[in-house]
């Protein structure tokens, strides 16, 4: 069997939790071995080191959403810290910058930002990076470190030229359901010019469901798609589609499947 990953969804949604083992099940049957389940906002990262005790072949992570950064302060962000303690957390995230729904908050997000970059470096683990309409002041915030964390773009929505940027970073570039769409052109033109090592794929369950699951709520198993599509626009077989993106997951997270 073809062995897929779904490098960032969030079980810990309370639109997947209620049904969670049906979800896992339905995962299992299309071969997808591994899962990173993926926190935003303390609560869910809780909730996702304790679903990932439960599952064998579910890792998790820890982060605060751009959109909910509001009314957290120093404090509590450094609660975050006791958290990468706990088993099977392999990166830091989701944080970063949406200035599409949050452009009232661009201080604070990049704050927020800072502090996760540092706590990834601390703790020698990868950092997923949520950006919406903020590639360049990205790359600002990037750009004034010193030392990086590995990191990981998150459901991709830049350009060509925004993929091309990121990979200056040594980064891993991960795109999820939304590939799919008829209208994603400029999103396939930006697949299509990063190299098949970089590549992760994903679905951000519940949201973004590839093209014949619209109008559902997305689940880990749907992922299939998003494999197929990509393969087909790379030209490869799903085969070695799924060894190269298996392959970059275990380069990423040392080995965790």
């Amino acid at each position: 069997m073809i062995k897929l990953i779904d490098s960032h969804t969030h079980l810990n949604s309370h639109k997947l939790l209620p049904h969670l083992d049906d979800v896992i099940r339905e995962s299992n049957k299309i071969g997808l071995i591994s899962i990173l389940n993926v926190g935003y906002d303390f609560s869910t990262s809780l909730k996702g080191i304790e679903i990932a005790s439960k599952y064998k072949n579910i890792y998790t992570s820890i982060g605060l959403h751009p959109n909910d950064i509001k009314g957290f302060e120093l404090k509590t962000l450094e609660d975050y810290k006791c958290l990468l303690e706990k088993p099977r957390v392999i990166a830091v995230g989701e944080v970063g910058l949406d200035y599409f729904r949050n452009p009232e908050h661009k201080n604070g997000q990049k704050k927020v930002l800072d502090f996760f970059i540092d706590l990834a470096l601390q703790s020698r683990l990868p950092i997923i990076l949520h950006i919406r309409d903020a590639y360049n002041e990205c790359f600002d915030v990037l750009n004034s470190f010193n030392e990086l964390p590995s990191v990981i773009f998150h459901c991709f929505s830049g350009d060509r030229h925004d993929a091309k940027l990121a990979l200056d970073y040594d980064s891993y570039i991960s795109f999820a359901g939304n590939i799919t769409y008829p209208k994603a052109n400029l999103l396939r033109e930006a697949l299509s010019s990063i190299p098949l090592n970089r590549i992760l794929l994903e679905t951000d369950a519940p949201y973004l469901p590839p093209q014949s699951f619209r109008g559902k709520i997305c689940q880990p198993s749907y992922i299939l798609e998003t494999y197929l599509t990509v393969a087909k626009l790379r030209k490869v077989s799903l085969e070695n589609l799924s060894q190269a993106v298996l392959s970059n997951y275990n380069n990423l997270f040392r080995g965790v499947v």
